[in-house]
């Protein structure tokens, strides 16, 4: 384990805690300036944040099995983190080559927290485990949950909501719950990918599957509100009706 020079507290000596606090600074440094308030942005400040605050969690437990569960939970930041980096390309507030160098960072953090939840002494290590589905022929495919049709459907339809928000009368305000739900299916498809047990997957794509559900009644509230056509509101109905199967075919596959 690389040292990080006289850390007060042990937590402070671990690369991936280190990595971690990088990746606050990126992601502060990327947001200051971007004013839309969008439902990713803060997501991706929490997302981050948790990384680090459950490494500390971790670090402190005492037994392997406590460790390792909470690792799980910044280990699924980590790949919530990521996933706000697309849907705020899919919203085109963020440029395609800065999602690029925060997952390439998230990445590597990944890898660490996977090597931490394989610790089993008392004492943490840090083994420099891999993870990494990225090859020659789509280098800017970093996760697993980047691969799902479902995740990248559902990314359509954020960049869908996002310009039927931007354009017209509906606006951030009024389109505050559609923006939530759509980035709620997106998020939870890729945390419940990476989980290691399969109750845990099932409980993270039954929220994604409920979020789906939730952006159509938005849609239909919206409609109701005059807000959006009725054409409108079946188009993005009818992709929705696409993801939720999609959702719920995954879930059955689990039992």
């Amino acid at each position: 384990m690389e040292g990080h020079g006289e850390g007060l507290f042990d937590h402070e000596k671990l690369d991936a805690y280190q990595a971690a606090l990088e990746l606050v600074t990126w992601v502060e440094e990327l947001l200051r300036d971007r004013q839309r308030t969008i439902a990713a942005k803060d997501h991706l400040w929490r997302a981050s944040e948790s990384i680090v605050r459950n490494i500390v969690r971790a670090n402190s437990k005492h037994t392997p099995a406590d460790r390792s569960q909470t690792f799980d939970v910044a280990y699924g930041s980590a790949l919530e983190s990521a996933a706000c980096l697309d849907v705020l390309c899919a919203w085109e507030a963020l440029e395609t080559a800065h999602a690029i160098r925060g997952k390439a960072l998230l990445d590597r953090i990944v890898a660490m927290l996977i090597g931490l939840r394989s610790t089993k002494g008392r004492q943490v290590g840090e083994p420099k485990d891999t993870y990494t589905v990225k090859t020659d022929r789509n280098a800017e495919v970093f996760f697993a949950h980047e691969r799902l049709r479902v995740y990248q459907s559902a990314l359509r339809f954020v960049h869908w909501s996002a310009a039927l928000i931007q354009s017209g009368p509906i606006g951030l305000t009024r389109g505050r719950d559609l923006d939530r739900h759509c980035t709620s299916v997106v998020l939870n498809i890729a945390e419940g990918n990476g989980k290691f047990s399969l109750a845990d997957r099932k409980r993270f794509l039954n929220i994604a599957l409920s979020s789906g559900l939730q952006a159509a009644s938005s849609l239909d509230i919206l409609r109701a509100r005059l807000a959006i056509s009725p054409e409108g509101a079946s188009q993005g109905k009818e992709h929705l009706v696409e993801i939720v199967a999609m959702i719920g075919a995954m879930a059955r596959s689990l039992r």
